[in-house]
């Protein structure tokens, strides 16, 4: 799946990015992965003119290009790591 993530990133390389500030998140005690995600302004917003329906781009309109995206970003994240008491996740 990476190896399929990078051909995107050459199409598009703002994918490159946000799969790098993803990667850049460090597991702190009240990191919540879902409140980066899929916030305001999070990195599922930016992700959406960049693949799938709404791409500029029509080799990027695609439920694989979509999918492979979101996969790899989301999963470059830290794992959530606050307490259940404290759960900020959706």
């Amino acid at each position: 799946m990476f190896k399929r993530f990078k051909e995107l990133c050459k199409i598009e390389p703002k994918l490159w990015k946000l799969y790098q500030e993803a990667k850049s998140y460090k597991p702190t005690p009240d990191f919540c992965a879902n409140r980066v995600w899929y916030c305001r302004g999070g990195l599922k917003e930016r992700l959406l003119p960049l693949v799938g329906w709404l791409a500029s781009n029509p080799a990027l309109r695609t439920e694989e290009a979509y999918d492979t995206a979101y996969d790899v970003i989301y999963n470059a994240l830290p794992d959530c790591q606050h307490k259940e008491e404290n759960a900020y996740c959706f």
